[in-house]
């Protein structure tokens, strides 16, 4: 991951794109937590390109999470994908010509996180769950006994 987010601003001029694809390693999302993992790869889809004084990019990428079902607590995969992600940089900001993007992809993937997940997004244990969970709805009128006086 080294070098896959970092974008050579010398390389974008004369109103050029650069364009990278790669799978790379979901180590860069430095995630430490017992209940939430990722599978080995993110694919990675970013597009760079300058602006006037500004750096454009366009981030892409599709991952896997591994955190435990809400109703039964078994590890489940679910899938993040973040789509057309616009981050504009003003060139003066940049040092070096050398910007590096993975933690915006990092936060953009982050941010995709469910709170809870299901397998299959439907478990199967959650027939059991059926007898704990009130399908009455109840309604509480607070005014209903009190009236309005009609003035003459």
């Amino acid at each position: 991951m080294k070098d896959l987010c970092k974008i050579y601003i010398d390389r974008l001029k004369e109103d050029k794109t650069e364009i990278l694809r790669q799978d790379v390693s979901s180590d860069f999302l430095a995630i430490q937590e017992k209940e939430l993992r990722f599978t080995p790869t993110v694919f990675v889809h970013i597009e760079a390109l300058i602006q006037d004084d500004l750096l454009i990019l366009q981030l892409n990428a599709q991952a896997t999470a591994i955190m435990p079902c809400a109703v039964c607590n078994t590890m489940t995969e679910h899938p993040l994908t973040v789509k057309n992600i616009l981050i504009t940089v003003p060139l003066e900001k940049i040092t070096n010509s050398i910007y590096d993007c993975s933690e915006d992809l990092r936060e953009a993937l982050l941010l995709e996180i469910p709170i809870t997940t299901e397998c299959n997004r439907n478990c199967s244990e959650r027939n059991n769950l059926k007898k704990f969970l009130n399908k009455e709805k109840l309604h509480h009128y607070p005014f209903k006994n009190l009236f309005m006086k009609k003035e003459n």
